[in-house]
């Protein structure tokens, strides 16, 4: 009996130990974990904001993509007469400048 005895205590004792060490790990991975954590948090918000940025700027582009062709569409469709109009009334203005 006093044998198993001592050889339980003993046993104990490792198993202390290894708790112990065990405890030890965890804090300093805990430690380690808390900031990572929260660098994880910041880098997955920025990453949000810029997604939602690009986003929006993507769809600034294509505003600005069709007010472009519907200018450009506007411009070719310029009236031929509006366009002589304005080239006598153009002539006009200059010779009146010369003069």
């Amino acid at each position: 009996m006093g044998l198993r005895r001592r050889h339980l205590r003993e046993e104990k004792t490792k198993l202390e130990s290894t708790v112990e060490e065990l405890t030890v790990k965890l804090a300093s991975m805990e430690k380690t974990v808390t900031p990572l954590q929260k660098k994880a948090a910041e880098l997955e918000s920025r990453t949000d904001n810029l997604e939602t940025e690009n986003i929006a700027l993507k769809q600034d582009v294509q505003r600005w993509r069709t007010r472009a062709s519907e200018l450009l569409e506007k411009s070719n469709k310029v009236n031929p007469e509006e366009m002589r109009k304005i080239q006598t009334e153009n002539d006009s203005l200059k010779s009146q400048l010369t003069r």
